[in-house]
């Protein structure tokens, strides 16, 4: 996937993510989703390459697989990004019509 690189040593599995591609809040929250499997470290520049080292708590898992895994998980949260971006107006205004719906009745 073009953005994302997997490095391995052989145990710890290091994922280079081109932040032009993808934002810092979106691979906090991919990175996030593997702690159950993984020990978590992040590190780099936000501005150019951010790096997450994933120790697998259990079995080792190869590079390939968790290209693929990361890969696909950072789409998902990016797409869920956007689509909370594009929404926000419209939720605020839910929240709004509630607000003073439950004024007028209180």
């Amino acid at each position: 996937m073009e953005g994302v690189e997997v490095f391995s040593d052989g145990l710890c599995h290091t994922v280079e993510i081109d932040s032009s591609f993808f934002d810092k809040e979106v691979v906090m929250t991919t990175a996030y989703s593997f702690m159950d499997r993984f020990y978590v470290k992040i590190s780099g520049d936000p501005l150019g390459s951010i790096l997450v080292s994933l120790l697998p708590k259990g079995q080792d898992v190869d590079a390939g697989s968790i290209e693929g895994e990361f890969g696909n998980a950072l789409l998902a949260y990016a797409q869920h990004q956007m689509m909370a971006k594009g929404s926000k107006q419209v939720r605020e205004m839910i929240v709004y019509s509630a607000l003073m719906a439950g004024e007028r009745h209180g």
